[in-house]
């Protein structure tokens, strides 16, 4: 996905192509976290700048789109968006705050392409209904109160049938103290949110002795 970020790059920009791109992956790969797109958008993003393109910021989103459906979010100066469509029409809201996320790798790589080929969707003989959809008014926030009970990933139906461990990891979290727990991506990380550091670290330990160097926690990236 470098690779053809920089050769759309340089076929968007008529800019005779030349550049030596070093990848060093510090998450685990097909894991659902995005790392992917997030190269791709580093690359457009590096390149723009490396070569005084003066890209605009939509036209880099509309290669980045060619590229992947998640590229434009990694192309925005932001920690939290509102993505529609099928994620290019994005509104930048307030990130979550005060939360510190555990992320859960079971250790297996997830095809992206998989799950969205055994994805059910809806159809006149497969009526699958996203339910969780809701109207988000000018003011929401990932942090607003009661959101965090609605929040789903309708890819979970899927991913989980296959490998029933990320169902595990979810209780596991919960019972942890996380607030909620959820797949994250395609999969098969998963994500908990906790309201404190020391529940966050408790429950870190907790998975650092069955997942070992596939667990990590982190804070909010709020530019």
């Amino acid at each position: 996905l470098v690779f053809r970020a920089a050769e759309a790059f340089f076929s968007t920009t008529s800019i005779a192509p030349g550049v030596r791109i070093i990848l060093e992956k510090k998450i685990p790969v097909a894991a659902g976290l995005g790392g992917g797109s997030s190269d791709a958008a580093a690359v457009l993003l590096g390149l723009n700048r490396l070569y005084a393109a003066e890209m605009e910021p939509e036209g880099l989103a509309d290669i980045g789109l060619k590229l992947g459906a998640d590229v434009p979010f990694f192309l925005q100066d932001c920690s939290g968006a509102l993505a529609t469509g099928i994620g290019e029409s994005l509104r930048q809201v307030d990130p979550i705050r005060n939360y510190w996320i555990l992320l859960v790798n079971p250790g297996f790589a997830v095809s992206t392409k998989w799950a969205y080929e055994n994805f059910p969707l809806t159809s006149y003989s497969n009526p699958f209904i996203l339910a969780r959809g809701r109207k988000m008014d000018g003011n929401f926030m990932l942090s607003s109160p009661g959101l965090f009970e609605e929040l789903g990933n309708d890819l979970e139906a899927v991913t989980i049938n296959r490998y029933p461990e990320i169902g595990y990891i979810k209780k596991e979290l919960k019972k942890a103290g996380a607030v909620t727990a959820l797949m994250s991506g395609s999969g098969p990380t998963v994500f908990g949110l906790f309201p404190g550091k020391k529940e966050a670290q408790h429950g870190f330990e907790q998975f650092a002795r069955e997942y070992g160097d596939n667990v990590f926690l982190v804070r909010p990236y709020i530019p």
